[in-house]
């Protein structure tokens, strides 16, 4: 790797030498000490280069060539604090008067050594020189843009790309930093669209950059809620190898987001012998969440253990599964919280005496009963009881029941916001909740197992 960059290097020194040897020979004519000190550059002979440079140097010390092909010497030897010292020097001793454009070639020479060494703010500077002077310098414009950005000057780099993008609209890297910069300050519309422009106009010109564009242009379309673009370039993701799993969990999300359990549970399934584990549980977090939308919960609360179960430092599935270790540890809870009403009654019928049991009604995740004169309240939905919800159940005993408004609540979690001084002050509510609801849940479910053996 140590002799491939140096040969890009080299070639770099020696493309920028054919460019500055032909504006430096339509300035003076080259001297021979200069024409020998070319030759060698030419070659890649960087240190015979040297040699032949630091001879003339206390000589002539007012010949800028000498001193610009003594800082390419270095620069061909990597040696980059040298070669700037002396670039340096050449820019210096050029007349701004007769000559600006070349002593704006050295300012980009020096200011690209600077920016090789992640010296930004240095960098910058000599990218300034340059823009005052031609404020169209493409090269100056993109690399200060560059610079600006590693700097986190988000404006100033924005600033430079957009003047630069405007005079080279195809140019995909710029277009990309640009789009990565918007992004920096919270303008994502435009970020969107020039990850857009790169992946609908220039696709063919750089296949990295224009995969990394179509990823960061659907995360962006998903936040515009742009749902069918960013659908269309996350299908497109699902394709490529690198980026297939999180394209994979992103549009999963989508689906859930846009009430499309049923494509989401499809689409895991087809990719469910190609992703890690930790991408699996990431997927039933999202699938839990889509049968927690239906309120379908008890299979929420499966999907997210299972997901647990395959990833357990996943901290969302974590916090979830001990949020709900009651249903999930305990007999009978799959039935009490499950969607299948048949079940719900058989269960019901082992909770109560049969004969006592005169009127069962469901609404919704609540479950009403008459117990003889009793009227019992069964709230199916795994989380506390709001006392809001007070006002509908005395509406359901009224109109269907012909019923005072004083019930037996059973609720898992309780009464949000209720404790037990705000309970013994009202006489409407008896609660069933914590241990003894779970208590009361693993009787009725015994009761029932031995009617039918067969229950789990």
């Amino acid at each position: 790797m140590e002799i491939l960059a140096w040969l890009i290097a080299s070639i770099i020194v020696i493309l920028g030498g054919i460019i500055l040897f032909s504006v430096i020979s339509a300035f003076s004519r080259l001297k021979n000490y200069n024409k020998s000190i070319a030759k060698a550059l030419e070659k890649g002979d960087y240190t015979k280069a040297e040699k032949i440079a630091l001879k003339y140097i206390d000589t002539y010390p007012q010949d800028f060539i000498l001193k610009y092909y003594l800082a390419q010497a270095y620069e061909g030897q990597k040696d980059y604090a040298k070669a700037i010292f002396y670039y340096e020097k050449a820019a210096l001793l050029v007349s701004a008067e007769t000559d600006t454009h070349l002593r704006s070639q050295f300012y980009l020479r020096i200011a690209e050594l600077y920016r090789r060494r992640q010296q930004y703010k240095e960098a910058l500077g000599y990218y300034a020189l340059v823009l005052e002077k031609e404020p169209s310098n493409l090269k100056a414009l993109l690399s200060a843009g560059e610079s600006c950005y590693h700097l986190q000057l988000y404006p100033k780099a924005r600033e430079h790309l957009k003047a630069y993008v405007s005079l080279k609209p195809d140019n995909v890297k710029a277009l990309f930093l640009l789009g990565e910069v918007c992004e920096k300050l919270g303008l994502f519309e435009d970020a969107f669209e020039n990850y857009e422009t790169i992946v609908e106009t220039y696709p063919d010109t750089d296949e990295v950059l224009t995969t990394k564009a179509l990823f960061h242009a659907a995360k962006l379309a998903n936040k515009l809620q742009n749902y069918q673009k960013s659908e269309t370039y996350l299908q497109k993701l699902l394709s490529v190898e690198d980026y297939y799993e999180e394209a994979l969990k992103l549009l999963v999300s989508l689906f859930i987001l846009t009430g499309r359990l049923d494509e989401a549970i499809q689409l895991t399934r087809d990719f469910e012998h190609k992703i890690s584990l930790s991408t699996r549980s990431e997927l039933a977090f999202h699938i839990g969440n889509g049968y927690f939308k239906k309120a379908e919960y008890y299979t929420a609360l499966q999907t997210w253990k299972k997901g647990f179960q395959d990833n357990p430092s996943h901290s969302q599935l974590r916090e979830l599964v001990h949020q709900y270790v009651d249903i999930l540890e305990h007999k009978g809870m799959e039935i009490y919280f499950g969607n299948d009403q048949h079940m719900v009654e058989k269960f019901l019928e082992s909770a109560f005496p049969i004969q006592s049991i005169r009127c069962i009604y469901h609404e919704n995740h609540y479950t009403f009963l008459q117990v003889q004169e009793n009227i019992v309240v069964l709230y199916r939905a795994p989380f506390a009881f709001k006392d809001k919800e007070i006002s509908h159940i005395e509406h359901i005993l009224k109109t269907r029941f012909n019923a005072a408004p004083f019930f037996t609540l059973y609720s898992l979690y309780g009464i949000e916001g209720w404790d037990e001084t705000k309970l013994k002050q009202q006489n409407q509510i008896e609660l069933i909740s914590g241990k003894i609801f779970v208590q009361w849940v693993e009787e009725a479910y015994t009761r029932l197992k031995q009617k039918n053996p067969s229950l789990p």
